[in-house]
């Protein structure tokens, strides 16, 4: 009894590996797409351009607000003219 079950057992683990391995190997085909062609790679480098630019302005206007904040917090203490241009530009 114990032999039939054992080999039962081996048996429906074979079964269940062949169809894990069968449903993998199926699910796999088709999904090679081809290599993209030179307008693809064209647009792909604009977009990324696109993108790093507006990213790199958005950077450098942060930096020169920030910048523009700090010296109107230490020259609009001391200088008046300086805190009146700074509240008129919105950095006070």
């Amino acid at each position: 009894m114990k032999s039939a079950t054992e080999s039962l057992e081996k048996e429906i683990l074979k079964q269940d590996d062949f169809i894990q391995i069968n449903d993998l190997s199926a699910s796999a085909i088709g999904r090679h797409s081809p290599p993209p062609s030179g307008f693809e790679k064209a647009l792909k480098l604009v977009f990324g351009a696109v993108v790093g630019m507006t990213v790199a302005t958005l950077i450098v206007q942060d930096l020169y607000k920030l910048g523009a904040y700090s010296a109107c917090h230490k020259w609009g203490k001391k200088k008046p003219k300086v805190k009146k241009a700074c509240k008129a530009l919105g950095y006070w």
